[in-house]
């Protein structure tokens, strides 16, 4: 009996991110389409640039950017005029980012395809490391936190932003909250989603009937290479893991407060009033659509041992 070939963590990932399809080649676009997904990626985005001015690095700081996708993040940081190197796992996404990030004169970047957990850069090299909402597709986290600390050079800087699989997004609607009841009390390491099961067939199999193109494209695909696992993310996983890391911690943020299933009767000036309410607060609010950490590398394993 044939079976289906199985692949790890990586590959899969690398299979998912570089279909061609109109699902992949569309993400790009989130970012300059009023939505849901493309108001939860800007807010996500505005609070990473802003811890990462507050910084005030010097021209021509060297940057690294994990997870860069389409290359909108970066396109930025090379228009600030940072020496901006990058990684991740889609070869797609490599070249659309290259392009995009080229256009800029002067632009001194270098994006590379590669694998976040296994750096190939030379210990402390980058004044400052930046991931967005790709930890959830690596097979260790912990592993890569660890990684962008060697690259970092002592008291460099680690700005991470992802979304929160506990934010008033998943309590909105019966499936959401369902998964997010699953996840809670079982206390999964991954996301539970019915296309680990059956469903999936079955909602393929509806999707064909009512010949929704963009949907059967994405299911096949899933189908196809299996489902890539996605690591529950919130605000207590993450701000672990950067602890288990040894980082220091120097600020955090939510980022969005919006609902998705109400989203078009959402107003405004709600999520406004609720993002300013929580960048009061020592500690964001919970239901977050995204968090964001600006963490430090320790100076000297000296001054780590000095805070113990």
């Amino acid at each position: 009996m044939n079976r289906r070939p199985t692949y790890n963590q990586v590959e899969k990932s690398a299979q998912q991110w570089n279909r061609q399809d109109e699902v992949l080649t569309g993400y790009e676009k989130y970012y300059t389409t009023r939505g849901f997904t493309g108001d939860r990626l800007i807010a996500r985005e505005k609070k990473v640039l802003g811890f990462l001015d507050s910084l005030s690095l010097p021209l021509g700081a060297i940057i690294l950017e994990l997870g860069y996708g389409p290359g909108n993040t970066t396109y930025q940081l090379v228009q600030r005029g940072f020496s901006v190197y990058g990684v991740d796992i889609s070869d797609y996404f490599c070249q659309l980012a290259t392009r995009r990030c080229q256009q800029v004169p002067g632009a001194k970047v270098k994006l590379e395809v590669g694998d976040a957990e296994n750096l190939k850069y030379q210990d402390n090299f980058f004044d400052c490391v930046i991931g967005i909402g790709f930890l959830q597709y690596i097979k260790d986290p912990l592993r890569c936190l660890q990684e962008a600390q060697r690259v970092l050079k002592p008291g460099g800087n680690l700005i991470i932003a992802q979304h929160n699989d506990f934010s008033l997004a998943s309590w909105d609607n019966p499936y959401h909250f369902t998964k997010l009841l699953i996840n809670w009390s079982t206390r999964r390491k991954h996301l539970f989603r019915y296309r680990d099961t059956f469903l999936l067939d079955l909602a393929l199999g509806t999707f064909r009937i009512m010949r929704m193109k963009k949907w059967i494209t994405k299911f096949e695909r899933h189908k196809e290479i299996g489902l890539v696992k996605k690591n529950v993310m919130s605000y207590k996983i993450l701000s672990t893991l950067l602890e288990q890391a040894n980082y220091i911690i120097v600020k955090n943020a939510g980022a969005g407060f919006r609902s998705k299933l109400w989203y078009e009767v959402f107003p405004d000036a709600v999520d406004l009033y609720i993002q300013r309410k929580s960048d009061a607060r020592e500690r964001p609010y919970p239901f977050a659509n995204g968090f964001v950490f600006l963490a430090r590398k320790r100076e000297s394993v000296s001054s780590a041992c000095s805070t113990k």
